[in-house]
């Protein structure tokens, strides 16, 4: 891409974690959520009691995370607790079609029950005007309320919207993607402190592959 650009002369390279550092981009919020530990906390202590049946230490642990699964309050309470900007805009990217239904679903009628919230869907099955106005009623509405723009394999790139946030429900092994939701929200002279809510562990993409020695 330079060498199309600028000739191969690059003026200077930066990573992100050095434009962060040095403000030209923003920091921020990074919330890590198991979404489903409700249903798979029960099964991981027992088969840590199985594998493990003499391990002191564990055992400690297993009995403090048992402590502490029971005063979990679900995703209805993790919103109330952790949403930095109830009444902001957030992308909320799922795995497919499906899945975003049902997230919508769940979101309508389980986590954000009882809230204002506003709903928006942007996906290849609908028409491009459809497309285009779910977007513009997304960036122009200001209705007072948290806004959530529900999409999958659509706005990872190539949107520039000024965001409050994203959701990731999607799980991807691949950095790229993984940079390209992080871009809805890193934009220069944007949101101070935008937030990432990770739903599906994709921080995993960072961590260095072990040696096949």
């Amino acid at each position: 891409m330079s060498l199309i650009l600028f000739q191969n002369v690059v003026a200077s390279r930066i990573t992100l974690h050095d434009a962060m550092a040095q403000g030209i981009l923003p920091v921020p919020r990074y919330l890590i959520c198991d979404y489903d530990i409700l249903k798979t906390a029960p099964a991981l202590f027992q088969k840590c009691d199985q594998q493990f049946p003499s391990r002191k230490d564990l055992k400690r642990l297993r009995k403090k995370a048992a402590a502490d699964y029971r005063h979990i309050r679900g995703m209805k309470g993790f919103f109330e607790d952790f949403l930095l900007y109830p009444h902001g805009k957030y992308i909320v990217f799922c795995r497919n079609l499906q899945h975003l239904n049902q997230m919508l679903k769940t979101f309508q009628e389980d986590w954000l029950s009882g809230q204002k919230v506003q709903y928006y869907i942007c996906h290849s099955h609908l028409s491009r005007k459809s497309r285009q106005n779910a977007l513009s009623d997304f960036q122009n509405e200001n209705p007072g309320c948290l806004q959530l723009l529900f999409c999958v394999d659509m706005l990872s790139e190539g949107i520039h919207i000024p965001l409050d946030g994203i959701i990731m429900f999607r799980p991807t092994h691949s950095l790229r993607i993984y940079l390209q939701q992080l871009g809805r929200v890193l934009s220069v002279l944007r949101h101070e402190h935008p937030q990432i809510i990770d739903m599906v562990n994709n921080f995993r993409v960072f961590q260095p592959k072990k040696s096949a020695d």
